[in-house]
């Protein structure tokens, strides 16, 4: 790892929703519940965050969705597309090779197929342990007049 990469990670603001008693390393840690590890105590069906627009690079959320009444309010502007997606079953499916087939469109996005068999006819059998998403929020170019002089601004007036 060169250096560059490594300032750039230790430099990376993380928050942590819902963090209990394993708050990420490093990370602000949010939570209801004021006897964890949380640094600020939110109820997180309680929209907005106490925290500015964009203030963090990255969010952490481990076992939130069931404890959050309304996961994507009705009404929100988020805008999230999935980078990946990752079943994780249990030991005996684990050690049969049943997770790494059900998860081959990881490598290959071809054998997504696996995934979704999985999905309609093995998973009340083969139970899922977890289920994790990777998301990356989609956010609106914004129109920066800085960047042009006033005479094109004059122009789009």
């Amino acid at each position: 790892m060169e250096s560059g990469d490594a300032t750039s990670i230790a430099s990376k603001k993380i928050l942590d929703v819902g963090c209990g008693w394993n708050k990420t390393p490093g990370a602000v840690g949010m939570d209801s519940n004021p006897k964890t590890h949380a640094d600020v105590i939110h109820d997180l069906g309680n929209i907005p965050y106490p925290f500015a627009d964009d203030e963090f690079d990255e969010i952490v959320c481990r076992h939130v969705a069931e404890h959050v009444p309304d996961l994507f309010p009705f009404y929100t502007e988020v805008k999230l597309r999935p980078i990946r997606t990752y079943v994780s079953l249990a030991n005996l499916w684990r050690s049969l090779g049943l997770e790494f087939i059900v998860n081959l469109d990881q490598r290959w996005p071809a054998f997504r197929f696996t995934r979704k068999f999985w999905e309609f006819y093995l998973c009340n059998v083969i139970r899922g342990k977890e289920l994790r998403f990777d998301l990356v929020v989609v956010k609106a170019k914004r129109f920066d007049e800085s960047l042009m002089g006033s005479a094109n601004l004059d122009k789009i007036q």
